[in-house]
This record gives structure tokens, sequence and C-alpha cells, in this order.
């Protein structure tokens, strides 16, 4: 989206590590103020080393197991967790559910009578995998050099689980991983399988080998992150043999370490949860395109009627912006200057139009609720008036032609990008829910049929209490495998001690939430009745005309960071999984809609915290 307007990266997510402003101000690091043309001279994009790793691994520990015996249908249930017909209920086959439909009958009969749903699933977390490939079309062939790392085999894969798509599956989706495109992945060299407890130090390896051949040769490197993140240490989580919650962590110092005493123009691309932590690391002198703030998580598309999420909205956001930037003509905010060549286009528009281009497509054409997910950039060394693709890193390609060029999937009845979410009525009684949140000795105090009763008290009060959305990337396999237990799907035993263990947590955390809403003082309705969903819903859209909606969206955000700092709420342990959101929001919402100024905030966090 070239543009005769000026580009104010604060605005958009921009963070700064020098104050460039005659009068410092620390608000986004220095960038509060600062404006950029958004067009530059044009300037050769010298060969650019591209380095892709894919942490998630098919582990199938806690997950839920789907019987496949003749005549039998696995149920998964609605969105919303209700009884429905029709698009509410998601009804197949459960071999339709693991491989899409697309994997012959032969294949289908050698899964055993009670087959784990792994992780890698289309259904948990293999949208992760869908955008690991959707690059991997993108910029096939491009650069100089090219390496995909993966602790999974993509032929596997293909076999268990068949297609892997990207989009939303209400509109344009495309196939980027399945049998009609798994011959040419399989034959690409660029790709590398490693042994995934090992996967870690196998890319941290080959990291380093092209970190020394990037700055001999004076080459870029784009390196692009995709797996789960985590708020305590901001690390992705990369390979393992156990739960991903225990699986090794990227963290900023391997990287730092791997840039030590080398001159390396080093872009990271991240679609992980609380990846804006990146940005603000002093020690990583580097551009970057992340796809959630420090205390978010990421989003991945709503599910289709077949339980399947089609890769990752902001992945969608950056593929549609790369497109606009090789041609001006698609879907335009703003006219071009005079003279403008539409075949120049990349050659002049600089880093913080691309950085624009990607924010406001997320935000007019991808997801109207955009702002939500805080989307994060940085510039090396502050300089955001580069030609964009030597800052960026990103090679010259026809990318529409490239996405064009997979096969098509039809679009499908479903949900749309906000996904429905249970009511807030018939929460257990506080004594059933003491009861069942009571995990020390799970194993020793229950029979079976006791566990699971225990269990599905906590699975309804938790669905019933506006968890977050099932395409918000720490929920989904925790809000599925509520909605399994409660459907009666068989799981194994050591499935439902960690589900147990995750529901304990979170209804825990919601038991605390109220009481220190009461001890401060603050008039909000209590946790149990918040749906938080609705209300960001609301405020977002009331932030575009209103400026009074638009502060207390900016307090919201603000004060949910200076709570996730504190911290407030303990972090789970590894088995009560993923960090769990929603208690931070509750608490910025109700500092938001109380008036209180940062000050207050700080004063209060620090009250809950030091009782």
């Amino acid at each position: 989206m070239a543009s005769s307007k000026d580009v104010y990266p604060a605005e958009i997510g921009g963070y700064g590590r020098q104050f460039r402003n005659e009068i410092p101000d620390k608000s986004r690091g220095g960038l509060a103020n600062l404006a950029f043309g958004t067009w530059c001279p044009p300037d050769i994009q010298p060969d650019t080393r591209i380095i892709a790793i894919c942490g998630i691994t098919d582990y199938t520990g806690p997950s839920i197991e789907s019987s496949s015996s003749d005549g039998d249908e696995s149920l998964i249930t609605s969105v919303s967790g209700k009884s429905k017909k029709g698009v509410g209920r998601f009804v197949s086959k459960t071999k339709n559910l693991l491989t899409g439909g697309r994997i012959s009958k032969r294949l289908s009969r050698k899964r055993n009578k009670h087959s784990p749903l792994g992780l890698a699933s289309p259904i948990l977390d293999g949208w992760f995998i869908s955008d690991f490939f959707m690059f991997y079309h993108l910029f096939k062939g491009l650069g100089a050099h090219q390496c995909w790392i993966m602790g999974e085999s993509p032929q596997d894969l293909v076999s268990k689980y068949g297609n892997y798509e990207h989009g939303e599956s209400t509109g344009e989706h495309r196939v980027v991983l399945g049998p009609d495109l798994i011959h040419n992945i399989e034959a690409d060299t660029n790709i590398r399988v490693f042994d995934k407890g090992e996967l870690l130090k196998d890319f941290l390896r080959t990291f380093q080998e092209e970190c020394r051949t990037a700055a001999a040769l004076h080459q870029p490197i784009l390196l692009m992150i995709f797996g789960h993140g985590d708020p305590v240490t901001y690390g992705v989580a990369i390979g393992g043999r156990g739960r991903p919650v225990e699986a090794p962590r990227l963290q900023t110092h391997h990287i730092a370490a791997s840039l030590r005493s080398l001159d390396v123009a080093l872009t990271m691309l991240f679609t992980s949860c609380y990846s804006g932590c990146w940005v603000l690391q002093p020690q990583l002198n580097i551009s970057a395109l992340m796809a959630a703030s420090s205390s978010k998580p990421s989003w991945s598309w709503p599910s289709s009627l077949r339980g399947r999420s089609h890769g990752s909205v902001y992945a969608t956001a950056v593929r549609e912006a790369l497109i606009k930037m090789e041609d001006e003509r698609v879907t335009q905010q703003h006219p071009a200057p005079s003279g403008y060549v539409p075949e120049e286009v990349v050659h002049y528009s600089i880093y913080a139009e691309l950085a624009s281009v990607i924010h406001f497509t997320l935000l007019n054409d991808v997801d109207r609720l955009g702002s939500r997910h805080g989307i994060q950039f940085s510039a090396k060394d502050d300089v955001w008036e580069l030609e964009w693709r030597k800052r960026s890193g990103i090679p010259l390609a026809a990318f529409q032609s490239r996405w064009e060029a997979l096969p098509q999937m039809p679009a499908q009845p479903g949900s749309s990008l906000r996904q429905s979410k249970a009511g807030g009525a018939g929460i257990p009684s506080s004594s059933a829910m003491a009861k069942a949140t009571n995990s020390q000795g799970f194993s020793d105090r229950f029979n079976d049929y006791q566990a699971k009763s225990a269990i599905k008290d906590l699975a309804y009060g938790y669905l019933n209490s506006f968890p977050p959305p099932d395409n918000s990337a720490p929920d989904r396999e925790s809000n599925l495998a509520a909605r399994s237990i409660l459907e009666g799907v068989s799981i194994s035993k050591h499935a439902l001690e960690d589900l147990h263990a995750t529901l304990a947590y979170r209804l825990g955390l919601m038991s605390l939430a109220t009481p220190y809403k009461d001890l401060l003082g603050l008039e909000f309705r209590d946790y149990e009745n918040f749906d938080y969903e609705s209300w960001q819903d609301s405020l977002i859209s009331s932030a575009g005309t209103s400026a009074e909606a638009r502060g207390r969206w900016q307090k919201f955000r603000d004060y949910s960071d200076l709570i996730h700092k504190a911290p407030v709420f303990d972090p789970p342990t590894a088995q009560q999984g993923w960090h769990y959101n929603k208690p931070n929001d509750y608490l910025a919402a109700s500092f938001a809609e109380s008036g209180l100024t940062a000050d207050q905030v700080n004063d209060a966090t620090d009250k809950i915290v030091t009782g």
C-alpha cells in the first residue's frame, strides 16, 4: 500500500530502541510522534537466507482418543458447547475428522480401534503447520539459501491427517500440505526433519552456521518461528518428547548468542503468543514482525465444519500485505503519489510502509477487531525508512500467483472470525466445585467413575464461565477436551489427570479474580458473569468513532501489560497447561472501566501481590 501519507510506527505497534526525538518520549521506545515518508530511492535487494522452524510435535499423551470402529460417529461438539443440530455440531466419521476424508479406506483401516488424536492434527495445533507451509510455498526457491526445519515428517502428517489448509474456511482457503503436494515437498532437500527430542539443539546449530555464512557473504537472514509461546520465559516451545508445555524453549538469549560478534541483518517473523516481548529486548537489534503483544495470545482462524483450523489470522494478514506491496492496484486504502509506476512500487516503499500495510490489512481486510492482537514491529538500528525488502529481507516474488497456484478448497458454512461462546449460567455449586478442583491426590481419591464425574463438574463450570474462543492458541486444546468429556468421548486416565489439573487451575484463578476486585473496592461485575470477548468486541467497535472508547481501550491494553508484568496471578505448572489470559484481562477491564490511573493500577497490583 504505497501512500503519500506519512507513517507513524508508534501508531501501528512499532517499537524503537533509540530515542530519536529531540525531547525523548519513552512511549513505544521513543517512537511517539515520529513519522516517516513512505517512499525512498530504489535499492538492490541482497540475497536472503531464509530459515524457518516449526516447533509443533504430534504428541498424543494428553489427547482425546477417537473411536474408529465401523458405524461409530465421533462427535466434535459445537463451538458454544451447547447441543445443536446442523452447523452448531460437528458430526463426522472419525476417519473424516482425522484425515479430512482424503486418505484411502486402506489407510483408514490401519488405525487402532482407539486412535489418539495427536497435537499436530489440524483440529488442535496443526494450524501452526499450516502457517509453516503457507510461507514455504510463498518463498520457495527465493533468496540465496533456504532451510525449513521440523520435528515431524510431512509424509507422516499427511498419512495421518490428510490436508492442511490455510485461510478462513468460510472464504478463500487453499491446501498447503496434502496428498497432492507431498511428492514435491518430500523431494525438496531444503526441508529438514530432525529428531524432535533434539529439535532445538539441531535448530540452534543450523542457525549459528547460517549466521556465520550470512556475515561472511553480507547476506540478510529472514527467520520465521512457528510454535506456542509462553508469557513467563517469552520462549517458543520447540520439539520435545513430552507435553508441549514442558518442551525446550527458544529464547532471546539463544538468538543473541548466535549473533554475537557478527554483523547480520536479521528479521524475525513469529506467529506465537506473547511474541511482542522479543522487540523489547535490548540485546536483540533486529527487525521484527510479531503476531501478538507481550501480554496477548495469537489467534488461528475459527474451526471449519470438520473441526479444523486453517492457519493463523496474522499469517493471512502478512500474506495479503505482501500481495499488496507487489501491486499498488490491489485493494489500496490511499492513492499513490503522482508519477507512480506500478512496476516500481516494490523498489520505492520503505520498511515502515510494510509494517503499516500489515497493520491496516489485519484491521481492515482480515479481522475487523484486529487491534485485539496487539501486533508489534521493530526495525534494526531503528532505521524504518530503508527500502522495505532490504530492511525485512523478504525477497521479491509474485506472491499472488504463488498463492493462487495452490489447490483451492470450496468455502464452507461455519463460524465467523469470532467463535460463539457458552453462556454464563448454570455453574455448579461452590461445594461441588471445591471438591472437584482439589487436585491433591486426584488419582488416589477417586475411582474412574468418580474421577469422570468430578471432571465433568469442572468442564461444565469452565465452559459456562465465558472462556476464551477456541481459536485462541493457548485455549484450543483445553476447550475441546472439556467439551469432549461432557460428550462422553473416551479419553485415557493420563488425559483425565491432565485435564483435571488444567481446569482446576483455570477455575482456581476464577475464584481469586473477583475477591481481588472486591479487595480494591471496584464497582464491576463478578468474574463468572464477565463475557470478556463481548466486552472487548463492543469496545473495539466503539473505538472507531468514539474518542472516549479509544481512551478506555488504550487504558485496558496498558493495564493488561502492567498486570502481566507484576505478575498478579501465578503461572501454570507443566501439568496445568498453557497460560490462561482471562483473569488478567478481567482485572485490566475492571481497572479501565473504573477510571483508574496508571499510578493507581500500579498501587493496586502491589497491594494484591504483597497482600
